[in-house]
């Protein structure tokens, strides 16, 4: 009796095995909108404000997740009006980084057909060591507009914090420290 009922339960499953396949390309369903989203990490924490750094650049990258077939025109710009949602968000207490120690110097590119992605935006920092180091700046990057295809609300914003350099003066000497351990 035994038997027969794990040749049945054998054959049921392969019987359903068999017929749950499919015979389809996954290439063919996208189980996803294409969207463009900035793929730079969203909180980028390097730059530091020392006094030998007058110059410092950061890249931001965005992509498609799928090839398109049309142009797709993307335009970028710093909007230190956002810095209150980075505050909101991450907890923090930055302040907008002024006009005058950062440039965008190509504010809008293109996605040629074909393509997932275009040329990386560059933004410049300058004259970094001239802030004051005891405060923490931010300074937010977003899409401003895209033409010809939807955008990731949840990725279109990049923020750059601008932080003072620890600095370290002083270093204990223990060269001459010895602490006997006695084991037992």
């Amino acid at each position: 009796m035994k038997l027969h009922i794990y040749q049945l339960a054998f054959i049921a499953f392969t019987a359903f095995t068999v017929s749950s396949c499919k015979d389809t390309d996954i290439n063919d369903e996208h189980h996803y909108d294409n969207k463009l989203y900035i793929s730079s990490v969203p909180v980028t924490e390097d730059l530091l404000i020392k006094e030998d750094v007058l110059f410092d650049s950061r890249k931001i990258t965005y992509r498609l997740a799928a090839p398109v077939d049309n142009e797709i025109q993307v335009s970028f710009d710093a909007k230190p009006s956002l810095a209150a949602t980075y505050n909101l968000s991450y907890g923090d207490n930055a302040t907008a980084l002024p006009e005058a120690f950062y440039d965008i110097p190509v504010k809008n590119v293109t996605i040629q057909p074909g393509g997932i992605s275009g040329d990386d935006i560059i933004v410049n920092f300058v004259n970094l060591n001239q802030l004051d180091d005891s405060r923490r700046y931010v300074l937010p990057v977003t899409i401003t507009n895209v033409s010809g295809i939807g955008l990731l609300e949840s990725a279109r914003t990049t923020y750059f914090i601008i932080k003072g350099a620890a600095l370290i003066n002083v270093v204990a000497n223990i060269k001459e420290n010895y602490f006997p351990i006695k084991w037992t």
